[in-house]
Protein backbone atom coordinates (compact mmCIF):
# COMPACT_ATOMS: atom_id res chain seq x y z
CA UNK A 1 0.00 0.00 0.00
CA UNK A 2 3.13 2.44 0.95
CA UNK A 3 4.45 1.63 -2.53
CA UNK A 4 1.36 2.13 -4.58
CA UNK A 5 1.06 5.61 -2.29
CA UNK A 6 4.27 6.88 -3.25
CA UNK A 7 3.78 5.75 -6.77
CA UNK A 8 0.64 7.74 -7.29
CA UNK A 9 2.17 10.99 -5.41
CA UNK A 10 5.06 10.66 -7.57
CA UNK A 11 3.47 10.45 -10.94
CA UNK A 12 1.09 13.45 -9.04
CA UNK A 13 4.25 15.17 -8.87
CA UNK A 14 5.32 14.63 -12.92
CA UNK A 15 2.34 15.02 -14.22
CA UNK A 16 1.81 18.59 -12.09
CA UNK A 17 5.24 19.72 -12.86
CA UNK A 18 4.86 18.78 -16.71
CA UNK A 19 1.80 20.91 -16.67
CA UNK A 20 2.05 23.76 -14.73
CA UNK A 21 5.23 26.03 -15.64
CA UNK A 22 5.56 28.48 -12.55
CA UNK A 23 5.82 32.31 -13.90
CA UNK A 24 8.16 33.50 -11.70
CA UNK A 25 12.01 32.32 -12.09
CA UNK A 26 14.02 30.19 -9.13
CA UNK A 27 17.11 32.52 -8.12
CA UNK A 28 19.12 30.69 -5.59
CA UNK A 29 22.30 32.06 -4.09
CA UNK A 30 24.08 34.77 -5.45
CA UNK A 31 26.76 33.97 -8.12
CA UNK A 32 29.75 35.58 -6.14
CA UNK A 33 31.91 36.28 -9.96
CA UNK A 34 31.31 39.91 -10.55
CA UNK A 35 30.40 39.44 -14.25
CA UNK A 36 32.31 42.00 -16.86
CA UNK A 37 29.50 43.57 -18.80
CA UNK A 38 28.07 46.70 -20.77
CA UNK A 39 26.46 48.93 -18.61
CA UNK A 40 23.12 50.87 -19.44
CA UNK A 41 23.93 53.94 -18.44
CA UNK A 42 24.79 55.12 -21.31
CA UNK A 43 21.22 56.41 -22.56
CA UNK A 44 21.43 59.25 -19.85
CA UNK A 45 24.78 60.88 -21.43
CA UNK A 46 21.80 62.35 -23.86
CA UNK A 47 20.78 64.25 -20.91
CA UNK A 48 23.20 64.76 -18.13
CA UNK A 49 21.89 67.94 -16.33
CA UNK A 50 18.88 65.48 -15.47
CA UNK A 51 21.13 63.51 -13.14
CA UNK A 52 21.81 66.78 -11.17
CA UNK A 53 18.01 66.70 -9.79
CA UNK A 54 16.45 63.60 -10.84
CA UNK A 55 19.12 60.72 -9.72
CA UNK A 56 16.92 57.63 -9.75
CA UNK A 57 16.07 55.59 -12.30
CA UNK A 58 13.15 52.94 -12.32
CA UNK A 59 12.70 50.36 -15.21
CA UNK A 60 10.54 47.60 -15.63
CA UNK A 61 12.80 44.13 -16.64
CA UNK A 62 11.08 42.17 -18.67
CA UNK A 63 12.88 38.76 -19.19
CA UNK A 64 12.81 36.46 -22.55
CA UNK A 65 11.61 32.85 -21.60
CA UNK A 66 13.96 29.83 -21.14
CA UNK A 67 14.26 26.71 -21.42
CA UNK A 68 12.90 25.69 -18.20
CA UNK A 69 9.99 24.58 -17.62
CA UNK A 70 9.68 27.06 -14.70
CA UNK A 71 10.72 29.53 -17.84
CA UNK A 72 8.69 29.39 -20.50
CA UNK A 73 6.15 32.62 -20.18
CA UNK A 74 9.38 34.87 -19.39
CA UNK A 75 10.10 36.73 -15.96
CA UNK A 76 9.35 40.34 -15.01
CA UNK A 77 11.78 42.19 -12.29
CA UNK A 78 12.11 45.72 -11.30
CA UNK A 79 15.39 47.77 -11.65
CA UNK A 80 15.99 50.79 -9.22
CA UNK A 81 19.33 52.58 -10.65
CA UNK A 82 20.35 55.57 -8.06
CA UNK A 83 23.21 57.61 -10.16
CA UNK A 84 24.28 59.55 -6.58
CA UNK A 85 25.12 56.39 -4.91
CA UNK A 86 25.54 54.14 -7.38
CA UNK A 87 23.10 51.67 -6.26
CA UNK A 88 21.65 49.25 -8.99
CA UNK A 89 19.58 46.57 -7.82
CA UNK A 90 16.93 44.12 -9.05
CA UNK A 91 13.59 43.75 -7.36
CA UNK A 92 12.61 40.12 -7.95
CA UNK A 93 9.40 38.81 -6.83
CA UNK A 94 9.96 35.74 -8.33
CA UNK A 95 12.35 34.12 -5.68
CA UNK A 96 11.72 30.81 -4.05
CA UNK A 97 13.37 28.07 -2.66
CA UNK A 98 13.20 24.18 -3.89
CA UNK A 99 14.98 23.19 -0.46
CA UNK A 100 12.09 24.38 1.64
CA UNK A 101 10.24 21.85 3.80
CA UNK A 102 7.35 19.69 1.77
CA UNK A 103 8.32 21.73 -1.02
CA UNK A 104 6.86 19.39 -3.50
CA UNK A 105 3.57 18.47 -1.39
CA UNK A 106 3.12 22.24 -0.85
CA UNK A 107 3.63 23.21 -4.69
CA UNK A 108 0.75 20.07 -5.54
CA UNK A 109 -1.22 22.02 -3.19
CA UNK A 110 -0.82 25.83 -4.60
CA UNK A 111 0.46 26.41 -1.38
CA UNK A 112 4.14 27.60 -2.46
CA UNK A 113 5.37 30.75 -1.17
CA UNK A 114 7.48 33.60 -2.91
CA UNK A 115 9.45 36.17 -1.98
CA UNK A 116 10.81 39.68 -3.08
CA UNK A 117 14.19 38.91 -3.26
CA UNK A 118 17.19 42.21 -4.09
CA UNK A 119 20.28 41.66 -5.77
CA UNK A 120 22.64 43.38 -7.71
CA UNK A 121 21.46 44.01 -11.39
CA UNK A 122 24.84 42.18 -13.11
CA UNK A 123 24.19 39.17 -11.26
CA UNK A 124 20.69 39.38 -12.88
CA UNK A 125 21.89 40.19 -15.85
CA UNK A 126 24.47 37.90 -15.94
CA UNK A 127 21.84 34.74 -14.76
CA UNK A 128 19.81 35.76 -18.13
CA UNK A 129 22.82 36.35 -20.34
CA UNK A 130 24.23 32.48 -19.35
CA UNK A 131 21.05 31.34 -20.75
CA UNK A 132 20.87 33.25 -23.62
CA UNK A 133 17.82 35.20 -22.67
CA UNK A 134 17.45 39.10 -23.61
CA UNK A 135 15.99 41.99 -21.29
CA UNK A 136 13.61 44.83 -22.04
CA UNK A 137 14.11 47.13 -20.07
CA UNK A 138 11.55 50.20 -19.94
CA UNK A 139 12.86 52.77 -18.72
CA UNK A 140 9.53 54.92 -16.57
CA UNK A 141 8.27 58.24 -17.08
CA UNK A 142 7.86 58.81 -13.45
CA UNK A 143 8.25 61.87 -11.34
CA UNK A 144 10.90 62.31 -8.97
CA UNK A 145 8.39 61.60 -5.86
CA UNK A 146 6.59 58.69 -7.42
CA UNK A 147 9.96 56.94 -8.12
CA UNK A 148 11.37 57.68 -4.57
CA UNK A 149 7.64 56.58 -3.40
CA UNK A 150 8.04 53.60 -5.62
CA UNK A 151 11.76 53.16 -4.20
CA UNK A 152 10.52 53.18 -0.60
CA UNK A 153 7.62 50.78 -1.02
CA UNK A 154 10.13 47.93 -2.79
CA UNK A 155 12.30 48.94 0.26
CA UNK A 156 9.89 48.06 3.05
CA UNK A 157 8.32 45.24 0.97
CA UNK A 158 12.00 43.55 0.98
CA UNK A 159 12.04 43.28 4.69
CA UNK A 160 12.21 40.07 6.04
CA UNK A 161 8.88 40.48 7.79
CA UNK A 162 7.32 41.57 4.81
CA UNK A 163 8.57 39.55 1.84
CA UNK A 164 6.87 36.36 1.39
CA UNK A 165 3.54 36.00 -0.19
CA UNK A 166 0.99 33.46 -1.55
CA UNK A 167 2.29 32.95 -4.90
CA UNK A 168 -0.57 32.02 -7.50
CA UNK A 169 0.34 31.27 -11.10
CA UNK A 170 -2.12 33.42 -12.38
CA UNK A 171 -3.32 35.84 -10.05
CA UNK A 172 -0.79 36.94 -7.96
CA UNK A 173 2.84 36.22 -9.89
CA UNK A 174 5.88 38.20 -9.91
CA UNK A 175 4.34 40.08 -12.91
CA UNK A 176 0.76 41.25 -11.87
CA UNK A 177 3.14 42.52 -7.82
CA UNK A 178 5.84 44.74 -10.30
CA UNK A 179 2.98 46.21 -12.08
CA UNK A 180 0.88 46.73 -8.89
CA UNK A 181 3.76 48.34 -7.01
CA UNK A 182 4.21 50.62 -10.43
CA UNK A 183 0.66 51.81 -10.02
CA UNK A 184 0.22 52.39 -6.12
CA UNK A 185 3.50 54.89 -6.40
CA UNK A 186 1.75 57.05 -8.88
CA UNK A 187 0.23 60.06 -8.28
CA UNK A 188 -2.78 59.68 -10.42
CA UNK A 189 -3.54 56.42 -12.48
CA UNK A 190 -2.49 54.36 -15.20
CA UNK A 191 -4.50 54.79 -18.54
CA UNK A 192 -3.88 51.89 -20.80
CA UNK A 193 -4.58 52.01 -24.18
CA UNK A 194 -7.97 50.60 -24.88
CA UNK A 195 -7.37 48.26 -28.84
CA UNK A 196 -9.26 46.09 -30.75
CA UNK A 197 -7.92 42.65 -30.08
CA UNK A 198 -9.36 39.35 -30.34
CA UNK A 199 -10.70 37.92 -26.71
CA UNK A 200 -8.19 35.88 -24.73
CA UNK A 201 -8.38 33.17 -22.26
CA UNK A 202 -5.87 31.72 -19.66
CA UNK A 203 -5.21 29.14 -21.91
CA UNK A 204 -4.84 30.81 -25.25
CA UNK A 205 -2.18 33.06 -23.89
CA UNK A 206 -0.23 30.11 -22.28
CA UNK A 207 -0.28 28.51 -25.63
CA UNK A 208 1.55 31.36 -27.14
CA UNK A 209 4.64 30.15 -25.14
CA UNK A 210 4.70 26.37 -25.19
CA UNK A 211 4.38 25.76 -28.82
CA UNK A 212 7.72 24.24 -28.69
CA UNK A 213 7.40 21.95 -25.77
CA UNK A 214 4.04 20.10 -26.63
CA UNK A 215 4.34 17.53 -23.94
CA UNK A 216 3.99 20.48 -21.22
CA UNK A 217 1.52 22.19 -23.36
CA UNK A 218 -0.27 18.17 -22.97
CA UNK A 219 0.01 18.33 -19.18
CA UNK A 220 -1.13 21.55 -18.75
CA UNK A 221 -4.37 21.28 -20.95
CA UNK A 222 -5.33 17.75 -19.02
CA UNK A 223 -4.93 19.91 -15.62
CA UNK A 224 -6.64 23.34 -16.33
CA UNK A 225 -10.35 23.30 -16.70
CA UNK A 226 -13.01 25.42 -18.04
CA UNK A 227 -11.87 28.23 -15.79
CA UNK A 228 -8.77 28.56 -17.92
CA UNK A 229 -11.38 29.30 -21.07
CA UNK A 230 -13.69 31.62 -20.03
CA UNK A 231 -12.70 35.14 -21.55
CA UNK A 232 -10.50 37.34 -19.46
CA UNK A 233 -9.99 41.19 -19.37
CA UNK A 234 -6.99 43.07 -19.88
CA UNK A 235 -5.29 43.06 -16.15
CA UNK A 236 -6.19 39.51 -15.63
CA UNK A 237 -3.99 39.26 -19.27
CA UNK A 238 -1.23 40.48 -17.66
CA UNK A 239 0.09 37.71 -15.63
CA UNK A 240 1.99 36.84 -18.43
CA UNK A 241 5.19 38.77 -18.64
CA UNK A 242 5.04 40.03 -22.09
CA UNK A 243 1.57 40.68 -22.30
CA UNK A 244 2.00 43.40 -19.14
CA UNK A 245 5.23 45.27 -20.82
CA UNK A 246 3.49 45.09 -24.34
CA UNK A 247 0.26 47.31 -22.03
CA UNK A 248 2.90 49.35 -20.53
CA UNK A 249 4.18 50.33 -23.94
CA UNK A 250 1.14 51.51 -24.50
CA UNK A 251 0.00 53.17 -21.67
CA UNK A 252 -0.19 56.69 -20.01
CA UNK A 253 -0.06 58.47 -16.79
CA UNK A 254 -2.98 60.70 -15.92
CA UNK A 255 -2.30 62.40 -13.12
CA UNK A 256 -4.58 64.66 -10.48
CA UNK A 257 -4.46 67.73 -12.39
CA UNK A 258 -5.83 65.43 -15.53
CA UNK A 259 -2.49 65.83 -17.41
CA UNK A 260 -1.15 63.01 -19.67
CA UNK A 261 2.31 61.79 -20.46
CA UNK A 262 3.60 58.21 -21.36
CA UNK A 263 4.48 55.98 -19.33
CA UNK A 264 7.15 54.32 -20.65
CA UNK A 265 10.33 56.98 -21.47
CA UNK A 266 12.38 55.15 -23.14
CA UNK A 267 12.75 51.23 -23.93
CA UNK A 268 15.97 49.29 -24.25
CA UNK A 269 16.94 45.92 -25.57
CA UNK A 270 20.05 43.95 -23.44
CA UNK A 271 21.44 41.47 -25.86
CA UNK A 272 23.12 38.04 -23.82
CA UNK A 273 26.46 37.57 -25.03
CA UNK A 274 25.41 34.39 -25.79
CA UNK A 275 22.55 33.57 -27.68
CA UNK A 276 20.82 30.48 -26.96
CA UNK A 277 19.22 28.41 -30.09
CA UNK A 278 15.69 28.59 -31.00
CA UNK A 279 13.87 25.42 -29.35
CA UNK A 280 12.81 22.93 -32.71
CA UNK A 281 9.55 20.90 -31.06
CA UNK A 282 9.50 17.20 -30.72
CA UNK A 283 8.51 15.66 -33.51
CA UNK A 284 7.28 12.91 -31.33
CA UNK A 285 4.10 14.93 -30.15
CA UNK A 286 0.85 13.75 -27.91
CA UNK A 287 -0.99 13.73 -30.97
CA UNK A 288 1.55 11.71 -32.98
CA UNK A 289 1.84 9.05 -30.18
CA UNK A 290 -1.56 8.79 -28.59
CA UNK A 291 -2.62 8.40 -32.99
CA UNK A 292 0.26 5.61 -32.91
CA UNK A 293 -1.02 4.11 -29.49
CA UNK A 294 -4.28 3.64 -31.52
CA UNK A 295 -2.77 1.94 -34.41
CA UNK A 296 -1.04 -0.46 -32.27
CA UNK A 297 -4.43 -1.15 -29.67
CA UNK A 298 -6.38 -1.16 -33.24
CA UNK A 299 -3.89 -4.26 -34.78
CA UNK A 300 -4.33 -5.60 -31.06
CA UNK A 301 -7.80 -5.95 -30.84
CA UNK A 302 -8.39 -7.56 -34.54
CA UNK A 303 -5.58 -10.38 -33.73
CA UNK A 304 -7.76 -10.77 -30.63
CA UNK A 305 -10.89 -11.47 -32.50
CA UNK A 306 -9.34 -13.36 -35.13
CA UNK A 307 -8.26 -15.63 -32.20
CA UNK A 308 -11.15 -15.19 -29.85
CA UNK A 309 -8.97 -14.62 -27.16
CA UNK A 310 -8.36 -11.51 -25.31
CA UNK A 311 -5.16 -10.23 -23.73
CA UNK A 312 -6.10 -9.11 -20.81
CA UNK A 313 -2.82 -7.64 -19.89
CA UNK A 314 -2.98 -4.93 -22.51
CA UNK A 315 -6.46 -3.28 -20.69
CA UNK A 316 -4.44 -3.96 -17.64
CA UNK A 317 -1.66 -1.76 -18.57
CA UNK A 318 -4.23 0.70 -20.34
CA UNK A 319 -6.32 1.45 -17.61
CA UNK A 320 -3.80 1.41 -14.72
CA UNK A 321 -2.06 4.18 -16.70
CA UNK A 322 -5.40 6.04 -17.03
CA UNK A 323 -6.24 5.62 -13.40
CA UNK A 324 -2.84 6.88 -12.13
CA UNK A 325 -2.63 10.04 -14.18
CA UNK A 326 -6.25 10.20 -13.13
CA UNK A 327 -5.05 10.16 -9.16
CA UNK A 328 -3.61 13.71 -10.24
CA UNK A 329 -6.41 15.47 -11.69
CA UNK A 330 -8.36 14.39 -8.93
CA UNK A 331 -5.58 15.50 -6.49
CA UNK A 332 -5.94 18.89 -7.94
CA UNK A 333 -9.51 19.11 -8.55
CA UNK A 334 -10.53 18.54 -5.09
CA UNK A 335 -7.12 19.75 -2.99
CA UNK A 336 -5.25 22.12 -4.62
CA UNK A 337 -5.69 25.81 -4.46
CA UNK A 338 -3.82 25.93 -8.36
CA UNK A 339 -6.42 28.24 -10.26
CA UNK A 340 -8.93 26.58 -12.86
CA UNK A 341 -7.95 23.17 -11.55
CA UNK A 342 -11.30 22.95 -9.70
CA UNK A 343 -13.35 23.22 -12.98
CA UNK A 344 -11.65 20.56 -14.96
CA UNK A 345 -13.87 18.32 -16.87
CA UNK A 346 -11.48 15.69 -18.09
CA UNK A 347 -12.41 14.53 -14.45
CA UNK A 348 -15.12 12.29 -16.06
CA UNK A 349 -12.35 10.89 -17.75
CA UNK A 350 -9.65 10.97 -16.00
CA UNK A 351 -10.00 9.50 -12.10
CA UNK A 352 -8.71 7.25 -10.04
CA UNK A 353 -11.46 4.67 -10.59
CA UNK A 354 -10.07 2.50 -13.20
CA UNK A 355 -6.81 2.14 -10.83
CA UNK A 356 -9.34 1.19 -7.50
CA UNK A 357 -10.73 -1.39 -9.76
CA UNK A 358 -7.56 -2.69 -11.31
CA UNK A 359 -7.29 -5.95 -8.75
CA UNK A 360 -10.98 -7.26 -9.86
CA UNK A 361 -10.05 -6.31 -13.59
CA UNK A 362 -7.12 -8.47 -13.94
CA UNK A 363 -8.89 -11.24 -11.78
CA UNK A 364 -11.70 -11.35 -14.53
CA UNK A 365 -9.34 -10.93 -17.55
CA UNK A 366 -7.43 -13.97 -16.17
CA UNK A 367 -10.29 -15.75 -16.51
CA UNK A 368 -11.68 -14.24 -20.09
CA UNK A 369 -15.26 -13.84 -17.59
CA UNK A 370 -17.47 -11.00 -18.23
CA UNK A 371 -16.27 -7.14 -16.73
CA UNK A 372 -19.05 -4.93 -16.17
CA UNK A 373 -16.08 -2.14 -15.58
CA UNK A 374 -16.24 -2.11 -19.30
CA UNK A 375 -19.45 -0.99 -19.80
CA UNK A 376 -19.44 1.50 -17.47
CA UNK A 377 -16.63 2.84 -18.61
CA UNK A 378 -18.12 2.89 -22.12
CA UNK A 379 -20.95 4.57 -20.74
CA UNK A 380 -19.01 7.75 -19.11
CA UNK A 381 -17.03 8.24 -22.65
CA UNK A 382 -19.84 7.99 -24.62
CA UNK A 383 -21.70 10.89 -22.14
CA UNK A 384 -18.32 13.01 -22.33
CA UNK A 385 -18.93 12.38 -26.30
CA UNK A 386 -22.90 13.64 -26.31
CA UNK A 387 -22.16 16.41 -24.17
CA UNK A 388 -18.67 17.93 -25.83
CA UNK A 389 -20.42 20.58 -27.13
CA UNK A 390 -22.18 22.06 -23.50
CA UNK A 391 -18.91 21.60 -21.77
CA UNK A 392 -17.07 25.27 -21.77
CA UNK A 393 -13.78 23.68 -21.68
CA UNK A 394 -11.53 23.08 -24.62
CA UNK A 395 -9.85 19.35 -24.47
CA UNK A 396 -6.05 18.99 -25.73
CA UNK A 397 -6.83 17.55 -29.33
CA UNK A 398 -4.46 14.34 -28.14
CA UNK A 399 -7.20 13.47 -26.33
CA UNK A 400 -9.75 12.41 -29.15
CA UNK A 401 -7.52 9.72 -30.41
CA UNK A 402 -6.95 8.40 -26.31
CA UNK A 403 -10.92 8.27 -26.18
CA UNK A 404 -11.19 6.17 -29.81
CA UNK A 405 -8.34 4.06 -27.94
CA UNK A 406 -10.47 3.15 -24.89
CA UNK A 407 -13.98 2.76 -27.31
CA UNK A 408 -11.95 0.40 -29.00
CA UNK A 409 -10.60 -2.00 -26.23
CA UNK A 410 -14.17 -1.77 -24.91
CA UNK A 411 -15.97 -2.52 -27.98
CA UNK A 412 -13.32 -5.52 -28.34
CA UNK A 413 -14.07 -6.90 -25.41
CA UNK A 414 -17.66 -6.86 -25.10
CA UNK A 415 -17.45 -8.60 -29.10
CA UNK A 416 -15.36 -11.30 -27.52
CA UNK A 417 -17.66 -11.66 -24.64
CA UNK A 418 -21.02 -12.08 -26.60
CA UNK A 419 -19.56 -14.24 -29.57
CA UNK A 420 -17.73 -17.17 -27.68
CA UNK A 421 -18.35 -20.37 -28.78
Amino acid sequence: MKKTLFLVRYLSVCVLLCGFATLGVAQEDAISNKPTLVSSEQHYNENPQRIAFDPLEVSLLTCSPGKEIYAYYGHTALRILDYNTGVDAVFNYGMFSFGAPHFIWRFMKGETDYELGVLPFDLFLQEYSRRGSFIEQQILNLRPTEKSTLYQNLIENSKAENCMYRYNILYDNCTTRARNMIEQSISGHVSYATHKSQTSTYRDIIHRYTTAYPWSEFGQDLLLGAEADRPIERELQEFAPFVLMENMAHASIVDREGISRPLVLKTLRIDPLTKRAEEVPSTLTPLLSMWLLFGVLLVISLWEIKRKHRLWGIDAFLFGLLGLIGCAVTLLFFFSEHPTVGSNWLILLLNPLPLLYLPRLIFLGKKQQKDPFYGIEGCLIVLLIAFYGAIPQKFPVAIVPLVLSLLLRIISHLYLLYNKK
